[in-house]
């Protein structure tokens, strides 16, 4: 198991993390549905980031799950390492801020990127799984 203190910090300050915590926690069911199968979706079909402008981002937008414009890439490399291991050790901001940046960006490690490889996948399960 992960050490939390080796998780990278996050050295700005996410400007809508307390909105897109709060927006989480009023998820209903129906809301946490739809998460679970763009989860499982996105999982199964990672060739197809067409799905990143069709169905992921209207849902992170439309449920205020965004931090803002958070590019943590050294988080994001830090999870790349491990995702197996490490994404169980991540906190619901560390998530959310994960999230964000794994959706930002379009150079050679952006959000095509880490759709590619799964760490989007399992980010958007983790969230799901932190349903409290």
């Amino acid at each position: 198991m992960t050490n939390r203190g080796n998780i990278p910090k996050y050295s700005q300050k996410a400007a809508y993390l307390q909105e897109a915590k709060s927006s989480f926690n009023k998820l209903d069911n129906k809301g946490f549905a739809k998460l679970e199968k763009i989860a499982k979706y996105t999982s199964l079909f990672r060739h197809q980031t067409s799905y990143i402008d069709k169905k992921l981002l209207p849902f992170m937008y439309d449920n205020g799950l965004f931090t803002g414009s958070d590019y943590w890439l050294d988080g994001l490399e830090w999870l790349e390492q491990d995702t197996k291991n490490r994404i169980k050790e991540l906190d619901l901001d560390n998530t959310l801020i994960l999230l964000t940046s794994a959706l930002a960006g379009n150079d050679n490690k952006g959000a095509d990127y880490w759709y590619r490889i799964g760490i989007t996948a399992q980010l958007l399960k983790h969230l799901s799984q932190l349903r409290g």
